[in-house]
């Protein structure tokens, strides 16, 4: 008997994040263990934008911010399908954890901190 009975919409979300982790995640699995984690940058640009437009980004910021305005059920029912693939390769999917990491690119030719520009310009919505 399950503890949490999702909503039709937090099923949805839940085989949307099931099928990203089976056709964009899991594909790169091997690759990833045989290069000690590492994947080129060209793979890890698929897997955020395949997660941009599968909606798995920013999955507890609110929408006004550019996030999808999930509840904690919505994060956790998305959270046991990445759950299922190896390497965390769910960490590239652009989120609050992974912003200084996924932009540290753009910070390295910048000499402001996010502390004095908005939102966008440290965490891009696409």
């Amino acid at each position: 008997m399950a503890l949490v009975r999702l909503s039709a919409e937090q099923q949805e979300l839940a085989d949307r994040a099931r099928r990203f982790v089976d056709e964009v995640l899991v594909p790169h699995e091997v690759a990833a263990e045989r290069a000690g984690g590492r994947l080129s940058a060209d793979i890890v640009a698929g897997i955020r934008k395949a997660a941009i437009e599968a909606r798995l980004n920013g999955g507890r910021h609110r929408v006004e911010h550019g996030g999808q305005g999930w509840s904690a059920v919505d994060y956790v029912a998305v959270h046991e399908q990445l759950g299922r693939n190896t390497n965390g390769l769910w960490w590239w999917i652009p989120d609050a954890y992974n912003v200084p990491a996924l932009n540290l690119a753009h910070w390295s030719s910048h000499s402001a901190s996010p502390a004095g520009e908005s939102c966008s310009s440290w965490m891009p919505l696409s």
